[in-house]
């Protein structure tokens, strides 16, 4: 059968566990998909990690999807972890085998996200984390604006809308269901560091709210052009409008969907668009950027 083409990320960049010991710097990894590992002084962050797959020719996620690259660690290899941060409960950002994973290892860690990604009703696609028996107490349920502390690292859940099960021509089948669904179910992550400041704003589109974003440093971006993520247009108009902030692409070239927009988002067709491309990085899955304080001096 051909293949047919979709933007592909570099080869994936192994993170040795002896890296992730305690350092004198922030440094920041994309694990793939959407999944991000923050290393701040050696303080240990995941944001939306999918870490599990089965080996082979493909190897395959836990959603069922063929890899075009692996994550760059196991659950098994990550020496600590602090906090792990979920922006929805859609399969490809909380995924439960790697949740599971994480919270056999780690008997103390806890899960933080909305009251949706803890506690909601399971739609198609979605799972929240109690559907994978997690101890309540250790799902920690936040509003948008709320603020929390993990060690001395602030976050706050900054506005999101991938309210997709309330279109009835993206929801699956006949499962659309809209009033199980609403504004403040997901969410992204604004994370304030002693090396700055770091925004994980989830799968949304562009809203108002992301254009006060003016302090952060680093920021992830997702190009995916289906409607529900910020898509090309979007992130030209949020990169021009943020002129200190420097941008990692995440989200899309990992898995092999070439008929799903979500993750098809082709960073290479956005650099004549931007003012300061040098802010755009199209980085390998694990290889480490270090942050440094380009906005929020």
């Amino acid at each position: 059968m051909e293949r047919k083409y979709q933007f592909k990320t570099a080869d994936t960049v192994p993170i040795a566990p002896e890296t992730l010991k305690d350092q004198n710097e922030t440094a920041v990894y994309w694990l793939s998909a959407a999944g991000v590992l923050i290393n701040t002084r050696g303080t240990i962050i995941l944001v939306d990690p999918c870490l599990v797959y089965t080996p082979g020719n493909p190897p395959i996620n836990e959603t069922g999807d063929e890899l075009l690259v692996v994550p760059p660690i196991s659950v098994e290899d990550l020496p600590k972890v602090d906090a792990v941060l979920y922006t929805h409960a859609d399969c490809d950002h909380l995924g439960g085998d790697t949740l599971k994973a994480l919270a056999d290892k780690f008997p103390d860690l806890q899960f933080h996200g909305t009251l949706y990604t803890c506690f909601g009703k399971a739609l198609p696609g979605t799972k929240p984390m109690a559907e994978y028996d997690i101890p309540k107490e250790r799902c920690i349920q936040h509003r948008i604006g709320d603020t929390f502390f993990v060690g001395d690292v602030r976050i706050t859940l900054t506005p999101a809308d991938h309210s997709w099960h309330l279109d009835p021509d993206a929801a699956l089948g006949d499962s659309y269901d809209p009033v199980s669904f609403t504004f403040g179910d997901c969410c992204g992550f604004r994370i304030e560091t002693a090396d700055g400041i770091i925004w994980t704003p989830g799968d949304t589109r562009l809203l108002s709210d992301h254009f006060r974003m003016r302090d952060v440093d680093l920021s992830f971006f997702d190009a995916g052009n289906d409607g529900w993520h910020f898509g090309n247009d979007g992130i030209v108009r949020l990169f021009n409008r943020l002129p200190g902030t420097h941008f990692i692409y995440y989200h899309g070239g990992t898995v092999y969907a070439p008929e799903k927009a979500a993750f098809n988002g082709d960073p290479t067709k956005l650099t004549e668009r931007l003012h300061g491309p040098e802010r755009l990085h199209v980085l390998a899955p694990g290889e480490k950027y270090v942050l440094t304080r380009t906005a929020s001096k």
